[in-house]
């Protein structure tokens, strides 16, 4: 700030009395104001920038994050549910694996027509049949006509025979295990003059071990000479012991 000397004529005091510059300090504020802003300008321009980008990049990276979040969670739980799938048909797989074994493992059944002859084996007279209709497993031996147990279970057998017409006389068989007696299976007429020929069948259900033999025989005549290839003996396997 400036001053200037003027000289007042007055009877008191002979000291100089000093005088601001108006004019000078006019400029000077001014040039330090205009100095300020500047300085002002120039900060506004350095963080108002920083200050507008921060905003969406902060936005942009958390929405980044979010989408890969949602990624990673989307390839989560399709990986999970193939594996899900993949668990799900493979426990079916086996279960079907698993029932088909045992189906195997337990089935056993046969049926055989066409009565052949009546043959004795070991001493016990068996019928014969010609034509093996069925057989699941190797448990019925058509060339002795005998059914041996491999699997221990209850069994359903079924004996149908058929007289020929052309026949007279009353015919009967037996159904036996080992060398007992189970059923009889015979002509439901007992009118010998019947020429038109009769059917008669029986069924029944036997325990059998491993080991145990099951068979038709003790017939009263050939089986050839009385019976129509039409009869016939059917066995299988109902529930095992296991």
């Amino acid at each position: 700030m400036e001053f200037s000397e003027k000289n007042c004529d007055t009877t008191d005091s002979n000291e100089p009395i000093l005088y601001e510059n108006t004019d000078a300090n006019s400029v000077n504020v001014a040039l330090i104001e205009s100095k300020k802003m500047e300085e002002i300008d120039k900060d506004e321009e350095h963080y108002e920038p920083l200050r507008l980008d921060s905003k969406p990049r902060h936005k942009g990276t958390l929405c980044n994050l979010q989408e890969d979040a949602l990624k990673r969670l989307k390839s989560v739980i399709y990986i999970v549910s193939a594996l899900i799938f993949v668990l799900y048909i493979a426990v079916i797989v086996l279960i079907i694996s698993v029932v088909m074994t045992n189906s195997r493992a337990i089935a056993s059944a046969f049926s055989v027509d066409k009565p052949l002859n009546h043959s004795s084996f070991n001493g016990t007279s068996k019928v014969i049949f010609a034509h093996m209709i069925y057989q699941h497993g190797i448990d019925f031996n058509s060339s002795t006509g005998t059914f041996t147990c491999s699997i221990p279970g209850t069994y359903h057998f079924s004996v149908t025979l058929v007289k020929k017409r052309a026949s007279s006389g009353v015919f009967y068989c037996g159904l036996y295990k080992n060398v007992s007696y189970i059923i009889t299976i015979g002509d439901p007429t007992d009118d010998d003059t019947n020429l038109r020929g009769a059917a008669t069948s029986q069924s029944t259900l036997i325990h059998l071990d491993k080991g145990d033999t099951v068979y038709l025989g003790s017939c009263n005549e050939q089986p050839s000479s009385y019976m129509e290839p039409f009869s016939s003996f059917t066995g299988f396997l109902l529930y095992s012991d296991n």
